[in-house]
């Protein structure tokens, strides 16, 4: 009976109550962005301009602001340049490869560490570290499909 009378307001305010320490942080500190209509994604203010008509939830509204470029805007940033779906678990070659390349290419262009790409990508970062290493090993070798990715993520 009492859940009632309760406002929709009133249970928002329970809720952001109810976030861990982290989570507000986030909230606070974040840039909400529009990814459709349904989706707001918060971004790390920094280095990348975003348009005002991106900008959510009336924050500075009429001024650019900078968010920065994440691993997981990388990822698909590679996927499309290689032409190679990264977020599949196949084993094919070409896949793997291409997953090898665009991890390579995070850590030695980008200064990301196998922390930070294998929260993204939901694995262990010894397993992109494997990949770093196996990508240079095939690298070493002068295999022509690792050159060729290489060559194709050396300029982002």
């Amino acid at each position: 009976m009492r859940a009632q009378w309760r406002s929709y307001a009133y249970d928002l305010r329970i809720s952001a109550l109810k976030l861990t320490e982290m989570g507000r942080y986030y909230l606070e500190n974040y840039i909400p962005v529009r990814v459709d209509d349904k989706t707001i994604k918060l971004v790390k203010p920094g280095t990348v301009e975003v348009a005002e008509d991106d900008v959510q939830a009336g924050i500075e509204t009429g001024k650019s602001m900078q968010v920065d470029v994440t691993v997981k805007d990388k990822l698909i940033e590679y996927s499309e340049l290689l032409g190679v779906d990264l977020n599949t678990r196949s084993r094919e070659v070409e896949k793997v490869t291409a997953r090898f390349a665009a991890w390579h290419a995070l850590v030695e262009n980008h200064g990301y560490n196998y922390s930070q790409i294998a929260r993204e990508t939901g694995l262990a970062p010894w397993t992109v570290r494997h990949g770093v290493i196996r990508f240079c090993d095939l690298l070493e070798l002068e295999d022509p499909l690792a050159m060729g990715y290489r060559e194709k993520v050396k300029g982002i």
